[in-house]
């Protein structure tokens, strides 16, 4: 059953995609902002998005999300059970160009059901 959390991811998901074509990032507190939703809270939401983001085989669209530093959180580099390549402080960045470089032409919004299915079926 989808939640809050999920349709928020959703609104993430498309922000996300946009700025992935651009080859740009966002803030955590500006992505809070444009959400909102507190920052501190991201995490459940940015889960969301990677879960959904592996279910159609793409790298997660969270990495473009980082601190005011330019870094990700910490809880950038958790992994999903049965992840073979998560994402670590060493390969972020390359994981990240990858990410912009990777073919999203194929990739469609999902819907909040999918998002949640996606979600609980990869949940740490």
């Amino acid at each position: 059953m989808a939640s809050p959390l999920d349709t928020k991811a959703l609104a993430t998901v498309a922000f996300l995609m946009d700025r992935r074509e651009s080859w740009s990032v966002i803030t955590y507190r500006d992505l809070a902002k444009r959400l909102g939703h507190p920052q501190y809270g991201l995490g459940d939401i940015l889960d969301r998005v990677g879960a959904w983001c592996r279910s159609v085989n793409k790298q997660s669209l969270a990495m473009l999300v980082i601190g005011e530093h330019g870094d990700p959180n910490e809880g950038m580099y958790h992994h999903f059970k049965g992840d073979a390549d998560p994402v670590t402080k060493e390969n972020y960045e390359r994981r990240r160009v990858g990410l912009w470089r990777e073919n999203w032409s194929d990739a469609v919004l999902p819907t909040v059901e999918q998002i949640a299915d996606a979600y609980e079926k990869l949940k740490l």
